[in-house]
């Protein structure tokens, strides 16, 4: 089948899905950007520094598979999950004073203004800061069930970071 022009439609399709996709990794990249900017660049070294552990815990303890938080994640739901740390002390500890957590039970500090600054480009970050400011503090199987709904490729990056500050507040 031919487009009216005389090109194909399987190029033309193929053309359309390219611009697509490159279009959504630059919006994922300037939502990062934005993110780490109102975050602030050490408060987001410091989350950075402790994704990290947390990817090489989850690995250690479930394997290194493209599943791995799908794993986790299940294993929250189910409540199935023997208790290990996700972050070093020291990283913990640091986050701690930059004010990365916050102690209130309420969505704001720094960690939810810098969400908050990318909610209308993610639909996974919408999602959370709707449910966390319904319901102030979220239990751990109800945050690995939203997230296990809403993961994408494309959101990882924040579905780490707003899965390692949940569970450590």
């Amino acid at each position: 089948m031919r487009s009216p022009v005389g090109v194909p439609s399987q190029l033309l399709l193929s053309v359309v899905l390219v611009a697509t996709c490159l279009a959504c990794g630059q919006s994922t990249v300037s939502s990062v950007q934005r993110f780490e900017s109102v975050l602030g660049h050490e408060r987001a070294r410091c989350l950075d520094l402790m994704v990290n552990d947390m990817d090489s815990i989850l690995s250690l303890h479930y394997g290194e598979t493209p599943d791995t938080y799908e794993a986790f994640l299940k294993d929250l739901v189910a409540g199935s999950l023997s208790g290990f740390d996700l972050t070093t002390e020291e990283h913990y500890l640091h986050a701690d004073a930059l004010g990365i957590f916050d102690p209130s039970a309420t969505p704001k500090g720094p960690f939810n203004d810098a969400l908050a600054s990318v909610e209308e480009n993610d639909p996974l970050v919408s999602a959370y800061l709707r449910d966390r400011r319904m319901m102030n503090r979220i239990s751990p199987s109800i945050i690995a069930q939203g997230l296990l709904n809403h993961r994408a490729r494309r959101s990882e990056y924040f579905m780490k970071r707003i899965l390692l500050v949940e569970l450590l507040q």
